[in-house]
């Protein structure tokens, strides 16, 4: 029995990554979630040198999301069709029967158990979503400790939703902290208000991505309408934490300059309440993400942003005494 098959007290006689663990996890969340990455050296999710911890797991499903496989709880498996020598081990091994004959993975049928990467020696086949528990994230977190101290950094929580996963997400806090690491977590906002107000209180700051104030827009490409995130928000600003909105611009959601005004004078008077808008502007690296996981992408064509357009629109906030940086 490994480590981590004792701290979720099971007994275990069979790879970790065995269709078994899996819904071991998934029925003991509070104790071990999937982390599909964690990005070192990170600069652009939040202040300083960070480590920026990705959770599998997600309340949208946003047409545009650069990491796809951070979506669903459950692990999921990448097939790259260019490095497949179609050699038929990953086939072989498959206890659930999901890969069809053209190698592609049938969906409906995979659990994630990631036998099939366990035997692909070209990478073709990736798991996406590692079973961890917090102190197997500390311990790779305090590997850099001395590069937070010295620039100013720490831990992000993103994903995903670190909020739906409020239990773990504060007990990871709170390690961290014990170790006088800073942190931060990013949400999307569409969240249970308790577990989010629970996961503020425990954090440093908060990367708060409002996508949209544009209620017809949230309820027609989100399938939700923005109760959720405007009361976070709302109760964000009363608890008075460091706050830095997230304005991901993307195209045909809310873009023009109407969109993008009405965003602005929402967010004008509470000007003193954070610290900057940060736009990320649309870009289609995570295209092939999608592929390799089977989804269609809607925005394989889509322009990215100019750089005029992007001051343009850097403008309409700073007119408005916000102070508005374009994070590259």
């Amino acid at each position: 029995m490994d480590d981590r098959s004792k701290r979720v007290g099971c007994k275990i006689n069979t790879y970790f990554t065995s269709r078994y663990i899996v819904e071991i996890i998934l029925d003991q969340e509070k104790h071990v979630v999937n982390i599909f990455k964690i990005q070192r050296f990170s600069l652009h999710d939040g202040p300083g040198i960070r480590t920026t911890v990705f959770f599998q797991g997600c309340p949208l499903r946003c047409g545009w999301c650069s990491n796809p496989e951070g979506q669903l709880k459950k692990t999921r498996i990448f097939y790259y069709e260019s490095l497949c020598i179609h050699c038929g081990k990953c086939i072989s091994v498959c206890p659930n029967k999901a890969i069809g004959p053209a190698f592609e993975t049938i969906q409906a049928r995979c659990v994630g158990c990631g036998e099939c990467a366990s035997v692909c020696y070209t990478g073709a086949r990736q798991v996406s979503g590692t079973p961890m528990t917090v102190q197997d994230v500390v311990e790779i977190c305090l590997a850099d400790s001395m590069f937070y101290f010295h620039s100013g950094g720490g831990v992000t929580l993103s994903g995903g939703e670190p909020v739906m996963f409020s239990e773990f997400s504060c007990e990871l806090l709170k390690e961290l902290k014990a170790h006088n690491i800073s942190t931060a977590f990013e949400t999307c906002g569409y969240v249970d208000e308790t577990d989010f107000i629970h996961l503020a209180k425990e954090s440093d700051l908060v990367l708060f991505d409002l996508k949209t104030i544009d209620e017809s827009a949230s309820i027609s490409m989100l399938g939700q309408d923005l109760k959720k995130p405007i009361q976070n928000l709302t109760s964000l600003f009363e608890l008075k934490k460091r706050v830095r909105i997230r304005f991901a611009v993307i195209p045909g959601f809310n873009d023009t300059e109407e969109q993008v005004n009405e965003y602005a004078t929402y967010l004008a008077p509470y000007s003193d309440k954070f610290e900057q808008v940060e736009i990320l502007p649309f870009h289609r690296l995570g295209g092939g993400k999608y592929q390799a996981l089977g989804m269609s992408y809607e925005y394989q064509d889509v322009v990215e942003y100019s750089d005029r357009e992007l001051s343009e629109i850097t403008g309409i906030f700073r007119d408005r005494g916000i102070k508005a940086v374009v994070m590259s």
